[in-house]
């Protein structure tokens, strides 16, 4: 019998910790669930949790718990890591390589949510949601006015999973969709007219700039001052990726002297992003990197994720989830 850790709690999860507790008895194996780590709120103090967890446990679920390479080595028994999600950042992903322990993430199970996520934050600052929700709710019957996005002409960076469906929602309203991805689904771009430019290219010519890629040493910071000025003057920037992919000051002078219109933030470099002067502008839509999470994504999650480490322990390690080498 294997022991499957599990850290967080039924405040996030309701029904699907009963779920996975009988998926995996079923399968003889044995959910350890650690609820306790979610009260803890210094990193440090949770640092130590997760490193005196691990004794014994031979698979862990994981939502956004930091494993780090000291928590890693601790578990000696430890045969899997399986992500809830599609982000990998917060595991230590060379050091469960040295360890031999393959990192799984839940592939296309919630590409459709940040997909319709970033959509409803183009429309949101399109027709001034914002802006008029303030003024309707102050009692200032104040109407701001904003504009079709028929004809505007959508910019996606990266075209994976989820950047395929946001450019479906996006053609389904009639916009131009231009798109930098050095591996493109040809047959996709192809059949969906879409038009493949380089990033700088991608800046330049989009009334929205969606950034949909995973943070690497290429990407971090790939939005930075002068691609961010590059762009067209009253343009906006939609972020369901990660805040690291933006330099967050350069952003913020492009909104606060009026280079950009607007933007529309899931996620921030630090989170939560306290003190930050982006959240004192009122030209952007904000968000707690909720995008992915829907109701029917956290399921689909959670249940991937178990399903990843049934198939691993067993030793049909489902690579097409596998983020690290482990061929």
């Amino acid at each position: 019998m294997a022991k499957v850790v599990l850290y967080v709690d039924d405040r996030t999860l309701s029904g699907e910790i009963d779920w996975m507790r009988g998926r995996l008895a079923e399968c003889g194996h044995a959910l350890v669930h650690m609820p306790e780590y979610m009260n803890l709120t210094h990193e440090s103090d949770r640092q130590r949790f997760l490193i005196e967890s691990l004794d014994g446990i031979d698979a862990a679920l994981l939502g956004g718990e930091r494993f780090t390479r000291e928590v890693i080595t601790s578990g000696r028994q430890l045969k899997v890591i399986s992500r809830a999600g599609v982000g990998y950042d917060r595991v230590d992903v060379q050091a469960a390589q040295d360890m031999g322990i393959p990192v799984l993430i839940g592939v296309g199970s919630n590409d459709v949510s940040v997909a319709e996520y970033a959509f409803a934050l183009v429309l949101g600052l399109s027709r001034r949601m914002l802006q008029n929700h303030d003024a309707a709710k102050s009692g200032n019957w104040k109407q701001v006015t904003g504009f079709d996005v028929q004809g505007k002409t959508l910019g996606i960076a990266g075209l994976g999973r989820i950047g395929r469906n946001l450019a479906l929602r996006a053609r389904a309203f009639e916009m131009t969709v231009i798109a930098s991805e050095p591996f493109p689904d040809v047959d996709f771009v192809t059949s969906n007219h879409l038009e493949l430019v380089d990033f700088d290219y991608l800046c330049r010519s989009c009334d929205f700039l969606s950034l949909n890629l995973p943070v690497t040493e290429i990407t971090r910071g790939i939005l930075n001052r002068d691609r961010l000025f590059s762009m067209k003057a009253g343009s906006y920037v939609v972020n369901t990726a990660r805040g690291e992919l933006i330099d967050e000051k350069a952003l913020y002078d492009a909104l606060s002297q009026g280079h950009l219109s607007g933007a529309g933030l899931d996620v921030f470099s630090v989170e939560p992003p306290d003190g930050s002067p982006l959240l004192r502008l009122d030209n952007v839509i904000l968000s707690s990197h909720i995008a992915g999470n829907s109701s029917e994504a956290i399921t689909r999650m959670w249940q991937q994720a178990t399903e990843n480490v049934i198939s691993t322990l067993s030793g049909d390690l489902p690579r097409g989830c596998v983020v690290n080498d482990m061929s």
